[in-house]
C-alpha cells in the first residue's frame, strides 16, 4: 500500500485514493480492513471514508459479482 505516498492527503486527494485502494483488491470492493488503513495512515475519519463510500457509486463497500448492470432511473 505504499503507492499512497503519491497523494496529498486532502478531502480532494479521498475519491482517487479509495479508488486506488478498491483496485487493488482482487474482488474490486473496499474491505472494512481496507478502510481503517486510511483512516489511520492517512489522516481521515472513518465517517468520512464511509460518507464518500456510500455516496459514490463506483465505490463499492462489498464484492460485485462478475458483471454488474446499473440502471438509470431518471424520469428524463
Amino acid at each position: 500500500m505504499n503507492n499512497f505516498i503519491l497523494y496529498v492527503y486532502k478531502d480532494s486527494s479521498l475519491i482517487p485514493i479509495l479508488q486506488e485502494v478498491q483496485n487493488l483488491n482482487e474482488e474490486k470492493y473496499i474491505s472494512e480492513e481496507m478502510a481503517k488503513y486510511v483512516t489511520t495512515e492517512m489522516k481521515f475519519s472513518k465517517t468520512r471514508i464511509y460518507e464518500v463510500m456510500t455516496f459514490f457509486s463506483a465505490l463499492n463497500d462489498k464484492p460485485k459479482g462478475k458483471y454488474f448492470i446499473q440502471l438509470c432511473k431518471s424520469p428524463v
